[in-house]
């Protein structure tokens, strides 16, 4: 492909980290691992770890290509007029992000962690004790555990990382049961279609992330075993093509393009609960049938599995559970981590911390930092993405995992924009913040650019990222073309998280609710792109639409230059 695109979208968030003050120096055969997994295990081939998935979970796929691209990507397609077909039905919240808590119950979240331990293959290990085993990596190691599981103050690229003794995200380690209905610890918030990160750059390998968000709301202490606080989960599941001939991944858009017509019955979550936790046979029209069955062209699953979940070897490595936090000894600020799942030879495999993909680390500004210079470095090479006043342009992406946080601390005492304070205020220049200040122009300030350079890590774009700091970008759509309205359709700085404890104010069923953001921005490109692969047919110019009354969307022209764009309906 010729470029990427990264599209800071949805749910499922990158991220950055917390003051750096080590000048540990990292091989780069373990940048972005647990240095305990290094120690424990130091034959361990991580050959540039993550090779074939050194970037964040939304750079990727059919949400990251050019208007152009997108068109070329797809073999066998022909062009369309604006009135060759109806348009497909897709309700947003059945076909992409379902909250609605009727259709939640399809599993329970003990019954996702017991598919995860047994997709391990060890008999002997329970969900329980995989989720156990999982959190006591937020604290160092126990002498009666596997040295990896734990963690130090210097646990992913030699930089800060938080690791109490006792107490925050590692008192979910001492949850005694998952079971109990609606007043289990760990409930289900919503079931997220993201075939929008279908893969071409390895080789059509996978079909997008189906992902399963989930939380603990501890806010008022009702678990007592869980420090109080707010704890979400993001489990992003790729769904791998295996030995699947062309049209497995439409098929698989054809069957939650399907759930948009379908009640809530017990028939729906069925269907639910067959997609994420079983094997399946699928037809090439997108019905579930049993592997075995005349009609199942294609077969999958289960897709909740270590394998689909960043397990090391395999090939790509993609797939990972992201994680935000916000508990009392946090002092009200969110914590955002990914984990991967590892092979421990003589223990199994379990899920450790990695750095967080394609997420710069936040910095000092220390100017004598090597992490500055290598920050600095990156800055040039992704000048073309940081220097644009379009929304959907914006972009970020390292060269290796060297520079990848292992954590991030969302407050307003950390991150790029106290490095830009310490700059306009005097203070010793960083040599990242001189990068941005030389790709500044009349156009775009250094602020501007920081802005834009926080904006594609996932804590810039949930949750630091507010009006004020997108009040430079444009998008070819909606209103959006005017500087400042984006910025209207964002929420307050510190909310835009992975889904929300509270219901939707006037829904008629028990319905979690979202951030405008997602549900005006981001899900209608996402439906857009569903309805592409649907319809498998590059949409007409942007004249030939604008006079059917239809709507651009990102890179739209009316300037009649004949390319090929995208549009929504």
């Amino acid at each position: 492909m010729s470029r990427q695109r990264i599209r800071t979208a949805g749910l499922g968030i990158g991220m950055l980290v917390g003051m750096v003050t080590s000048t540990t120096a990292v091989a780069d055969g373990s940048c972005g691992e647990s240095a305990l997994l290094a120690q424990r295990n130091a034959t361990r081939n991580a050959q540039a770890s993550y090779s074939a998935a050194a970037r964040h979970a939304e750079m990727r796929g059919l949400a990251a290509l050019d208007p152009g691209e997108l068109n070329s990507s797809l073999p066998g397609m022909r062009v369309a007029s604006a009135q060759d077909h109806a348009p497909v039905p897709i309700d947003a919240d059945r076909s992409l992000f379902i909250r609605d808590r009727a259709l939640l119950s399809a599993f329970s979240f003990n019954e996702l962690m017991a598919a995860l331990a047994q997709s391990t293959g060890d008999q002997t290990l329970s969900g329980l004790n995989l989720f156990q085993d999982w959190w006591l990596t937020s604290l160092p190691p126990k002498p009666d555990k596997d040295p990896a599981i734990g963690c130090n103050d210097k646990l992913i690229n030699g930089i800060d990382y938080s690791c109490p003794a006792s107490g925050g995200q590692g008192t979910l380690a001492e949850v005694s049961s998952l079971d109990g209905g609606t007043d289990a610890p760990v409930q289900i918030m919503a079931l997220v279609n993201r075939g929008d990160l279908w893969s071409f750059e390895t080789d059509s390998a996978d079909c997008g992330e189906y992902r399963v968000i989930a939380g603990v709301n501890n806010d008022t202490g009702q678990f007592p075993a869980i420090e109080s606080g707010l704890y979400l989960f993001s489990f992003e599941a790729v769904l791998r093509r295996g030995d699947n001939g062309p049209g497995f991944c439409k098929a698989v858009q054809k069957l939650w393009a399907s759930f948009s017509t379908l009640a809530d019955t017990e028939d729906f979550r069925s269907l639910l609960r067959k997609f994420y936790l079983e094997q399946n046979g699928l037809s090439q029209d997108g019905r579930l049938v049993a592997p075995s069955h005349a009609t199942a062209s294609f077969t999958f699953g289960p897709i909740m599995a270590s394998k689909n979940l960043g397990l090391d070897g395999e090939a790509p490595e993609l797939g990972q559970i992201r994680t935000n936090a916000k508990f009392t000894s946090s002092n009200g600020s969110w914590f955002f981590r990914e984990y991967r799942f590892r092979n421990l030879p003589g223990t199994g495999q379990r899920l450790l911390p990695v750095g967080l993909a394609a997420t710069p680390v936040k910095l000092s500004g220390d100017p004598g930092h090597p992490h500055n210079q290598r920050l600095a470095d990156e800055i040039g090479r992704n000048s073309d993405g940081l220097v644009t006043k379009q929304f959907d342009d914006v972009r970020f992406v390292p060269s290796d995992r060297c520079l990848d946080a292992g954590e991030d601390i969302a407050n307003d005492r950390s991150g790029i924009r106290s490095i830009m304070q310490k700059y306009f205020s005097g203070q010793s220049p960083n040599p990242a913040v001189q990068a941005l200040a030389k790709l500044a122009n009349s156009d775009l300030t250094v602020r501007d650019l920081a802005n834009n350079l926080d904006f594609t890590t996932c804590v810039g774009c949930h949750n630091t990222t507010g009006k004020w700091q997108l009040n430079h970008l444009v998008a070819p759509y909606a209103d959006f073309e005017t500087p400042g309205k984006i910025g209207e359709a964002w929420d307050r700085p510190l909310s835009f998280h992975f889904a929300r404890f509270d219901i939707e104010p006037g829904t008629i069923s028990d319905r979690y609710a979202i951030a405008h953001q997602l549900e005006n921005v981001f899900l209608p490109k996402r439906k857009h792109l569903m309805r592409f692969v649907l319809e498998n047919d590059p949409l007409p110019k942007c004249p030939d639409l604008r006079d059917s009354g239809e709507t651009p969307v990102p890179g739209c022209s009316v300037d009649g230059s004949g390319e090929i764009r995208i549009f929504q309906d």
